[in-house]
Parts: structure tokens; C-alpha cells; sequence
């Protein structure tokens, strides 16, 4: 345990794995979402083209008659006429729904629902004329309504799908409605399906998937590596014993101990000749001035 506890490599490992897998994690992730915004902002702005043109079919309705619309909802003939042309726009343009709303005692009523010839419709939840307009588009693009009617904006649209209920996620989109005189009167608004906005998947690549496995290895090598540094704290790694340092008595005379005396070779014995010489190392007797062989013959 102590050697894959204390390898030199696993700590700068786990590091660039945690590294890459976030770097995945982000970029799986951030690529599709870019993409759909995108999208989103393309499809907005051709969908707010239809409704600007819409606009002015609403503001030819006249000034004092869409006044008396916002007094006065649901009355008399301009009502019928403003909600058939909305649904003939709807039904036309692809769109779910479209509303002409207004400013009314700090509100956004309702003036005319392209589907009020859909009421009791199941799923449909109609908003009668001088009603709140309110739901789940309205929670979301609510404050842009406002910003067109108080003239601080021109268009408005959701910048994400919006959950209403429906099978496929809705778009919503608004375009203000000036009288002659250029001022701010109305508001059109109008949600539509977002299709083809989802770029989660590369190929046979589900980005979606990789982005939860990069997070998800990230997160467990972060944990290895604060795990690993407990580890080392609770068992940490045995040191060798360090040197002592020599002491100054070690350097006197007392400090060394006497070599043994080497051992000298045996006097020589009694019957050598005095005058020879030995060998210090045998002890025996050299012969420095051999006498040179008698010749017999001599």
C-alpha cells in the first residue's frame, strides 16, 4: 500500500484527469447550448418579422377604435374582426397561440385570443378580452411585455424552450403595436413549437451523456486526490534515521583506539652464526656472501 500510496505519478495523474474531464464536461455541454441560443435567436427574429407585419394591419384598426378595444373588450364588431385575423395569422404562420395584449391599471390584459373559438377545448386555456394575461409564457416573458409597452424595447423574445404543457416546448416572441402618432398601444405575442433546436447530439454522439461523464470524473478524481492527501496525513511515510553528528571528543587521541603491535619474527637461535643475517619476514638466515662450490677436481 505504501508504494501506490506514495507513487511519484499518481498525484500529477489524477490532476490531468480531473483537468480533461472537466475541460469535457464544459465543452459537451457549452457547444450544444450555444448552438440552440443561436437557434433560438434565428427563429425569433423571423417569427417577430410576421408579427411586426401583423402590427400593421392592428394599428389600421385606428386609434380611437383600438382605444375603445382596450376600454371596452369583447364589444362590437372591431373584437370579431381583430380575433379572426389573429387566428387566420396563426393558423397560417405555424404559430400555438397569439394574443393582442395592452396596458391596463399597472397590467397586461388581454384584448383578443387567437383561440377563443377554441374554448372548452381540452388543453386550451382560453383568457377572455380585459382578463390578466398570465401562464407560463407570461412568467417568462412577461417583463419583456411590459418593457414593448412602456416603450423602453421594440421586440422581445424567450431566450429558452418554455414548458406550457404541450408535447413540444414553445418559443415566445412580441412585437409592439404604435398608433399614428408612433406611441406605444399594444403589444402582439405570440408562441410557437420549438422545433429542431436541440443539438445535444453529435453523430452518434450523445454530448449530453458525455458532459454527465465528464462532470462525473471529475468530481470522483477530486475526491481521489483529497482522499490520497488524507491518507498520506494519517499514515505518512517512514524516514530514515538521520546521521549523527560527530561529537568533539571523537577527534582527540582517547577518540581512537591503539592499532595492535605487529608481531616481530623470533630471535635467532643460539647455534646461527652472529654475524648472519635474517629475513624479517621468515626469520631465516641470509647468506649474503655465499662460498662458491669446490671444484672436486681441484
Amino acid at each position: 500500500m505504501e508504494k501506490i500510496l506514495y507513487n511519484r505519478l499518481l498525484r500529477p495523474v489524477l490532476a490531468v484527469v480531473m483537468v480533461v474531464s472537466l475541460a469535457l464536461g464544459v465543452a459537451s455541454s457549452a457547444w450544444p447550448a450555444a448552438r440552440q441560443s443561436a437557434r433560438i435567436e434565428v427563429l425569433a427574429e423571423a417569427g417577430i418579422t410576421n408579427l411586426r407585419t401583423l402590427s400593421i394591419a392592428v394599428t389600421e384598426l385606428g386609434e380611437d377604435r383600438l382605444a375603445a378595444l382596450i376600454k371596452t373588450p369583447m364589444q362590437g364588431n372591431d373584437f370579431k374582426k381583430m380575433s379572426g385575423l389573429l387566428t387566420e395569422v396563426r393558423d397560417a404562420a405555424g404559430y400555438d397561440r397569439i394574443w393582442l395584449t395592452a396596458q391596463k391599471d399597472g397590467k397586461t390584459i388581454v384584448l383578443c385570443d387567437s383561440s377563443y373559438r377554441d374554448t372548452g377545448t381540452a388543453g386550451v386555456t382560453y383568457l377572455a378580452p380585459g382578463s390578466e394575461w398570465t401562464g407560463p409564457l407570461a412568467e417568462k416573458l412577461g417583463s419583456g411585455v411590459s418593457g414593448l409597452l412602456s416603450g423602453k424595447t421594440e421586440d422581445a423574445y424567450t431566450k429558452s424552450p418554455v414548458e406550457t404543457g404541450a408535447d413540444t416546448p414553445m418559443l415566445g416572441i412580441a412585437a409592439v403595436v404604435r398608433d399614428k402618432n408612433g406611441t406605444p398601444a399594444a403589444a402582439l405575442v405570440a408562441q410557437f413549437p420549438a422545433a429542431d433546436i436541440d443539438f445535444t447530439q453529435l453523430g452518434f454522439v450523445d454530448l449530453g451523456l458525455v458532459s454527465w461523464l465528464g462532470f462525473l470524473l471529475f468530481a470522483l478524481s477530486l475526491a481521489l486526490l483529497v482522499l490520497l492527501s488524507r491518507l498520506r496525513k494519517k499514515f505518512p511515510k517512514p524516514t530514515p534515521p538521520e546521521p549523527t553528528e560527530p561529537e568533539p571528543a571523537d577527534f582527540t587521541a582517547e577518540g581512537y583506539e591503539s592499532a595492535p603491535a605487529p608481531e616481530l619474527p623470533e630471535a635467532p637461535a643460539a647455534d646461527q652464526p652472529s654475524g648472519a643475517n635474517f629475513d624479517p619476514m621468515t626469520g631465516e638466515p641470509i647468506n649474503k656472501d655465499p662460498q662458491p662450490p669446490v671444484n672436486p677436481e681441484a
